[in-house]
């Protein structure tokens, strides 16, 4: 590619120690200065000299850490795509979802989250969210998110959400998924879940004003 395609703009964020076979920080930095893009780098360690590193993002998200992963990235920890439709369980316990799937490779935890909703209105909607295999009723081992929303914009009507890409930020850890034996019993979890999540969300929305 010839070096005028490259708008004077165009800029690369690393992290000091990037390292991908041979190419490391000042590799970018010689490319660029050729390429016409500039090349800046962040800090690889918080305002506690905690170091950042995808290692360590990955094992707080293992440990369904919320807030040290949000400490580390600078931001929630979201999940983005489009929503799909699915077999409207859901709507007959009483939640509607918006369903998006997971690549399983990119799955690094499960459970029950409390999360914001990007993209469907402004401003993000507030939630409860699914991350798994769904086991009480599907074996399949697919990975899904699928959130519920507590207020659902009038304008979107009762289909209008499909296809929209949304973007998912996951604010705090409610549970582990769990298999239950019934629909009721899974009914009854789901309720005390979006109690939890609204308790968490007014503590959230206090500290974050």
């Amino acid at each position: 590619m010839k070096n005028n395609q490259y708008p004077r703009e165009s800029f690369l964020h690393s992290l000091p120690n990037f390292l991908c076979g041979y190419v490391n920080y000042l590799t970018l930095e010689a490319a660029g200065a050729t390429r016409n893009f500039e090349t800046t780098y962040m800090k690889n360690s918080d305002a506690n000299d905690v170091l950042i590193s995808s290692h360590a993002v990955r094992n707080a998200l293992i440990l369904g850490d919320m807030k040290t992963v949000t400490e580390l990235l600078g931001r929630p920890y979201s999940i983005s795509g489009r929503v799909m439709h699915g077999a409207k369980l859901g709507r007959q316990l009483g939640f509607r979802t918006l369903n998006v799937r997971i690549p399983l490779s990119k799955a690094y935890m499960k459970g029950i989250f409390v999360v914001q909703v990007h993209g469907l209105d402004e401003p993000p909607l507030n939630g409860v969210a699914s991350l798994g295999t769904r086991p009480t009723v599907d074996d399949s081992d697919r990975m899904l998110l699928e959130a519920h929303c507590f207020e659902w914009p009038t304008h979107l009507g009762t289909e209008g959400a499909y296809g929209k890409q949304i973007e998912v930020d996951l604010l705090h850890k409610l549970r582990d998924e769990v298999r239950f034996d019934s629909l009721e019993i899974l009914t009854a979890a789901i309720r005390q879940d979006v109690l939890n999540a609204k308790n968490f969300l007014t503590t959230y929305a206090t500290l974050h004003r």
